[in-house]
Formats: C-alpha cells, structure tokens, sequence
C-alpha cells in the first residue's frame, strides 16, 4: 500500500489513510511484543515505521503533505477505495456506495501478486471491445494446483484482476555478487507456532560444522523474546556465538549459498527478485511449513535432509519439481521493479 500511495500522491492525487489508532498513542508496542501477529494499530507514526522497515522511509516522508489522516472516512467524498486482498468485504462494501462512482481496488500481496478492480471483469471489457488487462500466468489461477491451495480462484471472482507483481518489491535490489559459503535463515518471530531458540541452535551448530557461516535475519515483526539482542542472547545459552543478524534479507540473500525459512510468505518475494535457493524446514516444528507442503523438494523433513543438502551445495540447493519451477518461474516473471506505477496505471484506469 504505501509504494502505491506514494506513486498516486506523484501523480497529483490527493490520499486519505484510514486509521484506527490515536497518533498520540504511538507505536502498538503491546501488539507488537505479545500478538505479532495480530498488530491492528494504524497511525501516522505506525506507517512511517513500516515505510522504513520496507525500504521507503524517504519517498513516505516526502510525500506526507498531500496526506491526510483520519479514522473514519465517508466514501462519497471518494473517487476510489484503495485496500489490500485482505479488506475484500470492505472494498466491496464500498461499490455498492450510492454514490455510483466509487471503485475499489484490492492490492495483492504475501502471495498474490496482482491488483484487482473489485466488482468488475476482464470478460466484460471484452465484449464490450475494451482492452482487457494481460491475464495473471497459470500458477495464479484457481485452474492451477497452487492457485487451487491459495483460493486464486475466489480472487478472481471478486473483479478484474492485472498481474502488477509486489509493489513493496519495487526499491528491493539483489546483488548476486560471488557466493560467501554462507545460509541465510529467515527467523518466524516468535509466537508464530515456533518458540524458544534450541531448534535455531542445533540448526546453526549443524550449519557451522559444516564450515558454512551463518546469518539470521530477525522477523519484522518479533514477539518478545525475538529481537535480533534476544537471539544472541538465547544462541550463547545453548553455546554458540557465530551468528551475524542481519536487518533485512536482501542485503545478503545474493550472496548466500542457501536460504532458510520456516514457511514465511517472504519465500515468494524472494522466488521474485530470483532468489531460487529457498528452502522450508519442518525441523523447526510449529505448522507454517504446511502453506509450502506442495512443494515437496524444497521440503527439509529431518535434520538428516539439511545435512545432505548442505554436503552438495551449491548445486543442491535448487528446485527439482516441474510444478516448483514453474510457480518460482511465475513469480519472477511478474516483478519488474514498477509495481506500483502498475498500480496506479490500474487505479486511474489506464489499464
């Protein structure tokens, strides 16, 4: 959303952000620390945070006095409704306004990466001689086994949807420079179904006795106990002190000759900026691996399957399956770095 916002705000148009927090209450610290994943608080001082944990600290900055902030708005002020696939109800509450000028547009994200005019069809343009957007590729159809598990299908039936890849992507750069014998492992952030820090030591231990250095990118969004001082802190406990915690993936992602996770949705932005050395552990236990369970080859069952993986690196770590390669296939084909001008070209009907 907030790519989005800045690229329309570029184009001349006015933005108001719906809030649901007091600005002078400040950070949801209290969601942030016990629900991570249920952090609801958003105000002027909660979005600046994220615009610079994503890389747009400036560009939201900057664009902050064409902004508006209130916590209810009334939609025939509007032209349109911006949200995310997440706020669909709401969206489509919003094109039923009796105004009969207001649209709406649901931004996809974590692993749809399309736009979609809520309440209106491509096969409508079409027979009415209009040109209809590029159609999504397979894998993000409900035709498609991973469009199937991830109900692509339903998305479509709520409107016009045009393959945009992930705006937020769009200020990320890999550099795919010599590899440094190295993993890079995605932290779950505590509170996520995955706890305690013995399951991230053995894991390093295993990793450092195979000569490879390790570095840890802490969640975002880390419960109590998570933080990047946490995990020094529980990895000395259980004796090792090797670990280099990293604020964002992809500053060494292009670098490393593996990559960890335990089933975030951050294994889809990385198949996008072509990333394809991402690998699942169910080792760490919790249940988020089970979203990747499609993806057999990229599947860590046992600590016995990372040993092997890691004995035939660099060449282990790539998909094996047809149907792997073609989703992680499908996904970088989508991101070109203009995500959110694709965005806007949508919202202000060019496309």
């Amino acid at each position: 959303m907030i790519p989005v916002a800045c690229e329309l705000s570029h184009r001349g148009h006015e933005i108001t952000v719906e809030t649901n927090r007091a600005n002078w209450r400040g950070m949801p610290t209290y969601q942030m620390a016990f629900r991570p994943t249920k952090v609801t608080g958003v105000n002027k001082t909660s979005l600046a945070w994220l615009a610079e944990t994503i890389g747009y600290g400036q560009e939201w900055a900057d664009i902050q006095g064409s902004l508006s902030y209130f916590g209810h708005f009334i939609p025939e002020e509007f032209d349109a409704a911006v949200s995310t696939t997440k706020d669909m109800d709401f969206l489509e509450d919003m094109t039923l306004d009796i105004n009969g000028r207001m649209t709406a547009y649901a931004v996809g994200y974590q692993h749809f990466p399309g736009i979609i005019k809520v309440g209106e069809y491509a096969w409508v343009d079409k027979l009415l001689g209009k040109d209809a957007p590029p159609p999504m590729p397979e894998a993000f159809t409900g035709a498609h086994a991973f469009g199937a598990v991830h109900g692509f299908g339903k998305l479509a039936l709520k409107g016009r949807v045009t393959p945009c890849g992930f705006p937020h992507l769009d200020n990320v750069r890999i550099d795919f420079g010599s590899r440094m014998n190295s993993v890079l492992i995605q932290h779950p952030g505590g509170h996520r179904g995955i706890d305690g820090h013995a399951w991230l030591a053995n894991i390093c231990k295993s990793l450092d006795f195979a000569g490879l250095r390790v570095y840890i990118c802490p969640h975002f969004l880390p419960a109590r106990g998570h933080d990047a001082s946490s995990l020094v802190k529980g990895l000395a406990g259980y004796g090792f002190l090797r670990a280099y915690m990293i604020r964002n993936w992809w500053e060494i992602a292009g670098y490393c000759d593996l990559i960890l996770t335990t089933g975030s949705s951050a294994a889809y932005e990385m198949w996008a900026v072509g990333l394809t050395n991402v690998f699942v552990m169910n080792i760490a236990g919790g249940h988020r691996h089970e979203k990747f369970g499609i993806f057999k080859d990229l599947l860590l069952d046992a600590a016995e399957d990372l040993r092997r993986l890691v004995r035939g690196l660099p060449g282990s770590a790539q998909a094996t399956e047809p149907l792997t390669k073609e989703v992680i296939a499908a996904y970088r084909s989508l991101h070109t770095g203009q995500g959110a001008k694709t965005a806007a070209d949508v919202i202000e009907g060019k496309i």
